[in-house]
């Protein structure tokens, strides 16, 4: 148990213990166009101050119309700075380092497939098209 609770360096991420929250799915605290809620940050917040040493977040879409699942962070907008930076400066109060997952659906996404463009590193059709 002693290791677990030391200190960690992977490259320039210098962790104040070895625990890592993996990313999971939060989809449902967060607004239809991205935004934090209030219940998504003490979700960060009971984590923080429980003494994670490392988070990943949920996944957040890049792109406003490239949204591969419903009620997911985004960040494709510098609306969502404000949001970035109280739960950074949340961690901060802990030392909790903190990883953002990006995503962009493209060509596997299943979400609202017919009301949008969908972009794809080749010409593979998307599969959910057509369902």
């Amino acid at each position: 148990m002693k290791t677990l609770f030391e200190s960690v360096e992977l490259k320039n991420l210098k962790a104040k213990n070895r625990t890592i929250r993996s990313a999971t799915n939060e989809r449902s605290f967060c607004s239809e166009t991205g935004e934090f809620t209030p219940e998504l940050f003490d979700i960060y917040k009971d984590l923080i101050d429980g003494g994670v040493g490392t988070i990943i977040t949920s996944f957040a879409n890049v792109m406003e119309n490239d949204q591969p699942a419903q009620y997911m962070l985004g960040i494709y907008d510098d609306k969502f700075i404000n949001h970035y930076k109280h739960l950074i400066e949340l961690a901060n109060v802990n030392d909790t380092k903190m990883i953002l997952q990006l995503v962009y659906g493209g060509s596997q996404t299943a979400y609202n497939v017919d009301k949008r463009v969908i972009l794809g590193p080749s010409a593979v059709e998307n599969i959910y098209s057509k369902v």
